[in-house]
């Protein structure tokens, strides 16, 4: 198994996406099997998002604009329910936004999702309801979620509560049959909350630990 670990410092070295400079904050990553790819995506010192994308046949793409004008990290996620290519970001002002890509119709542009958020997002797939979801963390704290169907479109921001810091991490977990949402609070202790279709969200429980950053 070949097993990919991308860090911002040789991004650095190796890119220089045209008119963006170099990248800035956290790279996402993700495997799409649609066309067999591995898809990274970065943001520029101008606020413009690239990709870049590796295939075994023809190697590294090189970086391509996305355009936009975001923070400084993204979160990626493959969609098998739209069978599309999800990348989400903040813009300047803390609104969320996403751009996809199918196929058949390749980047759609970056459409608004509102709210009002600080630092990263996370996204996951939830396979039980068929839901993209995404979480995001306010300036008081306080976890959002919201979430995707093809049958409901967005569903709207909704709060989960919480006191912790504007980064968070999403997975979900197939043993359990639940989505877990990580973060760190002020403490810098680590918390999880996690949701399943008979019991919803559980709250925010204490992992213990003490980190700077996820």
């Amino acid at each position: 198994m070949k097993l990919d670990v991308f860090r911002l410092e040789s991004v650095r070295c190796a890119a220089a996406p045209a008119g963006g400079g170099t990248l800035d904050g956290s790279l996402a990553a993700v495997y799409d099997p649609m066309d067999g790819a591995t898809e990274i995506y970065g943001v520029a010192s101008n606020g413009t998002t690239y990709e870049d994308s590796w295939t075994p046949a023809g190697g590294w793409a090189g970086w391509k604009s996305l355009g936009g004008d975001v923070k400084d990290s993204v979160a990626a996620f493959y969609d098998p329910a739209s069978g599309s290519m999800q990348v989400y970001a903040l813009g300047p002002a803390g609104t969320s936004y996403v751009d996809s890509w199918t196929p058949a119709g390749g980047w759609a542009g970056w459409a608004n999702l509102g709210g009002t958020l600080n630092g990263g997002l996370a996204a996951g797939y939830d396979p039980l309801d068929g839901a993209m979801e995404i979480f995001g963390v306010a300036s008081n704290g306080t976890t959002y979620e919201d979430s995707w169907t093809s049958a409901g479109g967005w569903a709207g921001w909704k709060s989960l509560g919480g006191d912790v810091k504007d980064s968070l991490a999403a997975v979900y977990d197939p043993a359990s049959r639940s989505m877990q949402v990580y973060a760190l609070g002020p403490d810098e202790l680590a918390y999880v909350d996690s949701s399943t279709p008979a019991g919803g969200w559980a709250g925010w429980a204490n992992l213990g630990g003490t980190f700077a950053d996820l």
